[in-house]
């Protein structure tokens, strides 16, 4: 038992004393709408992420709070996790799931967001993320104005 209490440590020592560099985002993420499903809309969010670190990890769990022109237009998760692999760049499609808020919205709030030309989104929530037994949540706060 204390042989496998030792070796954990120092998996963890050896693991932290790496330098962990930043993902970076390529470009602008896009959506991909797939469709409705028991009153969520189901998206594919479309992002092209830099992973330069050799380790891969898994984003496990996403949830955002979603803005549309500073009114919050609904609640998003994400249905399935992500492995991002090491050393790379590529494109991941993380599915998510909008619950839209039906007491705020009105008719011609979400009208009048459909024919505008260009949008501010704001994307507010956290992200759980990680590798074997180390977990970590990151803060995500997102605004930008999109066009449409």
């Amino acid at each position: 038992m204390r042989i496998q209490i030792l070796f954990f440590f120092s998996l963890i020592f050896l693991v932290s004393c790496n330098s962990i560099e930043d993902l970076s985002i390529n470009g602008q993420p896009e959506v991909r709408f797939k469709g409705l499903n028991k009153g969520e809309i189901e998206l594919d969010l479309l992002v092209q992420i830099t992973n330069p670190n050799s380790q891969w990890f898994k984003v496990k769990d996403a949830s955002f709070d979603i803005y549309v022109n500073e009114v919050k237009m609904g609640r998003s998760k994400m249905v399935e996790s992500i492995k991002i692999e090491g050393n790379s760049t590529k494109e991941y499609a993380f599915p998510m799931a909008v619950k839209l808020n039906g007491e705020d919205l009105s008719l011609s709030l979400v009208l009048n967001t459909l024919f505008q030309k260009r949008i501010k989104l704001k994307i507010d929530g956290n992200i759980k993320a990680g590798n074997f037994f180390i977990n970590q949540r990151f803060p995500v706060e997102w605004e930008d104005n999109v066009n449409l």
